[in-house]
């Protein structure tokens, strides 16, 4: 029988005959223990589970009611998805997974664990004068490849609002309702469409995950190191663009060539345009 089993016994002795003998066998109750977790953090953790049991938090310590069994044990700290689990929580959120046997008696387990939230990043350094005040975010997307050599023109509104009706998960309403867009995307179209006499001039208000998106199946955005053809294509060119950076990191690169990966990627404006590999 396992640590977490409970059982009962009896012996019976039958002296004679053949007819049927009752016996009763009485079985201890199923206990409910409490298993505490001291955690090093002094953060309350995102995930506290035992199981299928949520634990509550209190003072450095997390406390669970459990019955005996084998259960596992996830704590999650930092900036965790509410259903992540192990690879899923991202880099923003530290994990810690163990298997607790809780017996049926004797000896409940003593937990600690060592457990601290990733540093927060440091504060982004100052958008150029022209650009929009821009501040860093995690959050992960398709790594985009960043590559040298001629460019591809700027993307247009008209181009751009064709694949908005293709897609309209990223129109106007649902870009900013999901979380990938900040007030303003698409501010200058109407339902989804460029004004007259605008769809040939590059899309602007339009974030750098929209523009990432865009360019998933076009080789992906500009890397950070590519010149476009010529800057400024047309007096109303974007002084901006958003381009690929390292390791699946956005970046943004202006006219003057300066470059940064450190900044908001829901942060519209009309100094972004974009561009795709192919």
């Amino acid at each position: 029988c396992a640590a977490w089993c409970g059982s009962g016994r009896k012996l019976t002795e039958i002296i004679a005959g053949r007819s049927e003998q009752a016996v009763t066998i009485t079985l201890p109750p199923v206990p409910s223990h409490e298993i505490v977790v001291e955690l090093s953090t002094e953060q309350a953790p995102a995930i506290l589970e035992l199981g299928t049991v949520t634990g509550t938090w209190s003072e450095g310590r997390g406390a669970f009611r459990v019955a005996p069994g084998e259960h596992a044990l996830f704590v999650g700290v930092g900036d965790c998805p509410a259903a992540c689990r192990d690879s899923d929580c991202g880099e923003r959120c530290a994990v810690h997974q163990q298997t607790v046997i809780v017996p049926f008696d004797g000896p409940l387990p003593e937990l600690s664990i060592d457990i601290e939230a990733p540093a927060p990043e440091e504060e982004p350094p100052p958008a150029p004068a022209s650009a929009p005040v821009l501040a860093t975010t995690a959050r992960p997307r398709p790594t985009a490849r960043a590559t040298s050599g001629p460019g591809s023109q700027l993307v247009t509104n008209s181009a751009f609002a064709r694949w908005v009706a293709s897609n309209p998960s990223w129109s106007a309403a649902e870009a900013v309702t999901r979380g990938y867009a900040d007030e303003g995307y698409l501010t200058h179209f109407v339902d989804d469409q460029p004004a007259d006499g605008t769809g040939g001039s590059p899309v602007t208000n339009i974030s750098w995950y929209a523009a990432d998106a865009y360019c998933h199946d076009r080789g992906g955005l500009r890397g950070a190191d590519a010149e476009p053809l010529t800057w400024p294509e047309t007096g109303a060119a974007p002084s901006f663009e958003w381009r690929a950076g390292q390791d699946g990191r956005g970046a943004w690169r202006g006219a003057n060539g300066d470059v940064s990966d450190r900044f908001r990627r829901t942060s519209v404006g009309p100094s972004f345009g974009f561009r795709c590999n192919r």
